[in-house]
């Protein structure tokens, strides 16, 4: 069984741990963290390979890849048998709903299992995690680790 954790990981945080963790307990298999760079978002504030770094501290010993390009995250998503997402709302959920359209994969959404954020990680996103950089150092080390602070300080300090 193959169950992706697609994102774009910009930067990867404590939060996408926490569902990862969920997923891992759920599903009592290992799941794959793609970091996935698509049309649907602006460009990020780091490269492929810099998210690679953050996620793989953040994930430690997992699997991490990362996917570029409509057509090859569209064949990734055709060939996983499931898929994990975290959620505040409905509305979070309706991202997948976008994404199932954008790839052209009718399936996607029945194939995906969402986690309820826990409270704590609930305004936890990358976008907070950015603009706390300068006003909550603290935070930011929290969510991110001290590589991924150290990452966002040399790009955005």
């Amino acid at each position: 069984m193959r169950i992706l954790y697609l994102g774009s990981f910009d930067p990867a945080h404590m939060g996408h741990l926490n569902t990862f963790r969920k997923a891992e307990k759920h599903f009592c298999e290992p799941i794959e963290v793609c970091i996935c760079i698509n049309d649907l978002k602006e460009t990020g504030v780091f490269t492929i390979e810099e998210r690679l770094t953050i996620a793989r501290s953040i994930f430690k010993d997992r699997k991490v890849s990362a996917y570029q390009g409509k057509d090859t995250i569209r064949e990734l998503i055709l060939s996983a048998d499931g898929f994990v997402r975290g959620y505040n709302n409905e509305e979070d959920k309706l991202y997948a709903v976008g994404l199932s359209k954008f790839y052209d994969v009718a399936d996607l959404v029945d194939k995906v299992t969402f986690f309820k954020i826990d409270e704590e990680y609930s305004t936890m996103s990358s976008t907070n995690i950015k603009a706390k950089l300068h006003s909550d150092p603290e935070y930011v080390k929290n969510a991110v680790g001290e590589l991924g602070y150290e990452m966002l300080m040399e790009k955005l300090g």
